[in-house]
C-alpha cells in the first residue's frame, strides 16, 4: 500500500485519488497532488470571499438618524416616602456629572464612525449637515448638547481669522431644538397626550400575559417592600418610582434605607426594569409611540434618496420608553431596560444597485429580517417593517 496511509492529510483523498487516476500514487506524488488541492480550494474560499465582500464594496452611507436615551440622572419623579428621604443636590431629574460625561463619550463613539471611517460628516461642523432635537427636559437636552461636544470636540470650533478661537478652547456650539410639552412629540408621544398613554397602558400593557406573570412573580414581596420603603406598593406598577429612585441610590452609592437588604435593592431595581420594558411591547402601545418618529424618519430617507435632504446626521434625545417601543417595533424587544446613554443608529446606504438600512443598538447589529447571516435589509423591506407601526396609529 502506499507510504501516505501513513499520513493523515492524505487519509481523506485516499479513495478519491484512487477513483480519478485509476493507478496507485506513491507518497511523494501524494503529498504534491494534496498541497495542489489545498492550494485550489484556499483560492476558491479566497475568491468567493472577495465576490462576497466585494458585492457592497461600493455602498456608501449617505444619511444617519440617531436615537439615544439621556445620560445617568437623578430620581425622575418625586417620592412621597417616610424611609426615602435623600435630597439630590442637582433637583429632581437632572443629568448629573456621570451623565454628562456618558454622552461625551458617546459622541467620541459617533465621530469615530460617521467622521473618521465612513466620512458622513466633515471634521470640522459645518451649518445644516447636523440636526437635533430633544424632548423639553434638562437632562435629554443638555445630553444633546453633551454628545454633540463629542462628536465635535473643543479644538474643532470656529476661529477668527484662521487664528484665535472664536470661544474658550475652540469650542463649537451646535444648535439643540426642542418639542416643548403638549405638542405633538415624535420622540417620546408621553408628554404630548398623558390621558391616552394612560388609557393604552390600561387597556393594552397591564393586561398582558407577560406583565401579569411578573406581577405575580413579585407580589410575594410588595407588603414587605412597602414597609421597608415606606411607600405602598401593592402591583408591578407601583414599583416604579421607588425602583427608580433605588436604582440612582445604588450608582451613587447612597445609603439605603433602613432594613433594605442589597438583594432586595436588586430585586426591586429588576422589576421596576420589567415592568419598564413590558410596557412597550404590545402591537398598539409600539404604534403610539413610534407612528410619527418612524413617519418623519420615512420622510427623511426619501429626502436623502432623492439627493434634497440637506442634513447628513439626524440626532433624537429621548428617554428609555423611546427606544424600548421603537425596538419592539423592530421586532427585537429588550429584556431590560435600555442603559443611560444608549442608542439606535439608523444608517441609509447606497450602491449602484439600490438602498440599504443597517440598524445598530448600542454598537451591535439589529438583524431585522432575522437572518443573522446578513446585517442590513433592502429599503423596501424596512418599509414594510415599520409600516403598520405608521398605518394603525
Amino acid at each position: 500500500m502506499p507510504a501516505c496511509r501513513d499520513v493523515n492529510i492524505c487519509s481523506g483523498l485516499q479513495d478519491e485519488t484512487y477513483l480519478h487516476f485509476g493507478f496507485h500514487i506513491d507518497g511523494e506524488r501524494m503529498a504534491k497532488f494534496v498541497k495542489i488541492r489545498l492550494r485550489n480550494a484556499i483560492l476558491s474560499t479566497l475568491f468567493l470571499f472577495l465576490v462576497f465582500s466585494g458585492a457592497y464594496a461600493d455602498e456608501k452611507l449617505i444619511f444617519c438618524e440617531t436615537l439615544i436615551r439621556h445620560g445617568d440622572r437623578t430620581p425622575y419623579a418625586e417620592i412621597k416616602s417616610t424611609k426615602i428621604t435623600y435630597k439630590w443636590l442637582q433637583g429632581t431629574g437632572e443629568l448629573t456629572p456621570l451623565g454628562m460625561h456618558q454622552e461625551f463619550m458617546l459622541g467620541s463613539e459617533l465621530r469615530a464612525r460617521y467622521v473618521e471611517k465612513f466620512k458622513l460628516l466633515p471634521p470640522v461642523y459645518q451649518n445644516n449637515t447636523v440636526y437635533a432635537l430633544s424632548t423639553d427636559f434638562n437632562r435629554t437636552i443638555t445630553s444633546a448638547v453633551c454628545l454633540l461636544a463629542g462628536l465635535y470636540p473643543p479644538g474643532t470650533g470656529p476661529r477668527i481669522n484662521d487664528d484665535n478661537p472664536a470661544l474658550p478652547f475652540a469650542y463649537q456650539p451646535i444648535p439643540v431644538r426642542t418639542i416643548p410639552n403638549g405638542q405633538k412629540n415624535i420622540i417620546n408621544p408621553t408628554s404630548e397626550n398623558l390621558e391616552k398613554h394612560g388609557l393604552l397602558l390600561k387597556k393594552y400593557a397591564y393586561t398582558q400575559k407577560a406583565w401579569q406573570d411578573e406581577n405575580v412573580k413579585f407580589s410575594a414581596d410588595y407588603k414587605r417592600w412597602s414597609k421597608i420603603l415606606g411607600v405602598n406598593i401593592n402591583s408591578l406598577e407601583d414599583t416604579l418610582i421607588p425602583g427608580d429612585h433605588i436604582n440612582c441610590m445604588t450608582i451613587h452609592n447612597v445609603p439605603y434605607p433602613e432594613g433594605l437588604t442589597v438583594d432586595d435593592a436588586k430585586k426591586i431595581v429588576k422589576a421596576r426594569n420589567r415592568a419598564a420594558v413590558i410596557r412597550y411591547v404590545s402591537r398598539e402601545m409600539t404604534w403610539f409611540m413610534t407612528a410619527g418618529f418612524f413617519s418623519r424618519m420615512m420622510e427623511d430617507f426619501n429626502l436623502a434618496m432623492e439627493g434634497k435632504q440637506h442634513y447628513k446626521f439626524i440626532l433624537y434625545s429621548g428617554h428609555d420608553d423611546s427606544l424600548i417601543a421603537v425596538m419592539s417595533s423592530l421586532n427585537a424587544p429588550l429584556e431590560e431596560n435600555p442603559p443611560y446613554a444608549s442608542h439606535i443608529d439608523f444608517e441609509l446606504y447606497k450602491d449602484d444597485l439600490q438602498y440599504r438600512v443597517r440598524v445598530r443598538f448600542n454598537g451591535e447589529p439589529v438583524f431585522l429580517t432575522g437572518d443573522k447571516s446578513r446585517d442590513f435589509c433592502t429599503i423596501e423591506e424596512f418599509i414594510n417593517i415599520i409600516k403598520p407601526c405608521i398605518e394603525n396609529n
